[in-house]
């Protein structure tokens, strides 16, 4: 296999980790702001909605992992 070398400055590395963060953030906080609007909607009572709000509910804690992994990197 060859060998593969790639060029990147320093000052492009730290522009591109800051637009990753920057994008794990919003992704986190639109999670977030779903996850509330979602429990606004809890007081109607209709199976597939709660079953809806569950799964969404699921996705929290998965999500937050992913942001915290991203802000790592």
């Amino acid at each position: 296999m060859a060998n593969v070398e790639f060029k990147v400055s320093t000052s492009q590395l730290i522009t591109t980790a800051s637009e990753f963060s920057s994008i794990g953030s919003s992704i986190s906080n639109l999670t977030t702001e779903m996850v509330n609007l979602s429990t606004q909607l809890s007081s109607c009572s209709s199976e597939s909605l709660s079953i809806f709000i569950q799964k969404l509910n699921a996705l929290e804690t998965p999500i937050q992992k992913m942001n915290s992994m991203i802000q790592e990197h």
